[in-house]
């Protein structure tokens, strides 16, 4: 259950780094899933409550000491765990020719870049080095407020749908 918690949360962060989809493309498969995802009581809508518990599993899955307290280290460790292999300049072993490297350093650049936008939405402002379980439930995530277009305080599957890859949901979860 923690994998997937986990995995749930990077595919939202990095799906939030997608670029926009066109208006008249459907909403990919993932767009689906992440609302199927996040309607735990399967009534057809994302509530504060249900964000609210997804916050409370995703900062618990980050937790790796279960101290209720979430630190920065911890945090940039669970980026870095579950980055996928191949990408950000690891080496084959081989000797590295000067595009290969140019190539290496540039996906160091852009995870650098992935990290720092993570650490922000959970929370990571400034001198911030740690952060509470009631610290991180409270942040109001901003992309829900975006997406929640009538402002009935919950989303339904079109508005979900229709935020995917716009700018509401590139600051997903925050």
């Amino acid at each position: 259950m923690k994998k997937l918690i986990i995995s749930a949360g990077l595919a939202m962060m990095a799906a939030s780094l997608a670029l926009p989809a066109a208006a008249d493309e459907p909403a990919p498969p993932r767009a689906k899933m992440m609302f199927w995802f996040l309607d735990r009581n399967g009534d057809g809508f994302i509530d504060a409550s249900e964000i609210e518990a997804f916050r409370t599993a995703q900062f618990r899955s980050i937790d790796q000491d279960g101290s209720g307290t979430l630190t920065k280290a911890e945090a940039t460790t669970m980026i870095e765990t579950a980055r996928r292999p191949g990408h950000g300049g690891k080496m084959d072993g081989a000797k590295p020719d000067k595009v290969k490297l140019d190539k290496d350093e540039a996906r160091g650049e852009r995870f650098a870049k992935r990290e720092a936008a993570m650490l922000r939405r959970l929370g990571f402002t400034g001198d911030v080095e740690t952060i509470t379980l009631a610290e991180f439930v409270a942040k109001e995530p901003g992309w829900f407020k975006r997406a929640d277009k009538n402002a009935d305080g919950k989303i339904d599957q079109a508005e979900f749908l229709a935020s995917w890859g716009s700018k509401a949901h590139r600051a997903m979860p925050d």
